[in-house]
């Protein structure tokens, strides 16, 4: 195991705005490992864990904003994400030391 700082950049995944808009977000963050025997035995693949984690807290804060604020509201969305991955993860003694969202595009029908 890697302890190392990694980078990930997660594909653009759909997401859907409290007025049902579709917006496609793309997401990157730098994590890295603190106790690779926790990391190893408490989640059986970490990078999989923070993305699938990282995908439903991100559904759910852009869930409860419209499309303008989506699209305005990119620090705001990674100041309200940031700190729900860091507790987490925290259990697999794993830190996301780097969040950004690398694009959000409003998706055409």
């Amino acid at each position: 195991m890697d302890l190392r700082e990694q980078e990930f950049r997660l594909p653009p995944v759909p997401v859907l705005t409290v007025e049902d808009a579709i917006v496609s977000v793309g997401l990157a963050w730098r994590y890295r490992i603190l106790d690779p025997v926790r990391a190893t035995y408490e989640v059986s693949d970490v990078q999989m864990a923070i993305s699938m984690l990282t995908v439903t807290r991100l559904r759910t804060i852009i869930s409860r904003l419209d499309l303008a604020q989506t699209l305005a509201g990119r620090a705001r969305i990674v100041e309200e994400l940031t700190p729900l991955l860091g507790e987490s993860v925290d259990r697999w003694s794993t830190e996301v030391t780097h969040l950004e969202l690398a694009e959000i595009t409003p998706v055409t029908a």
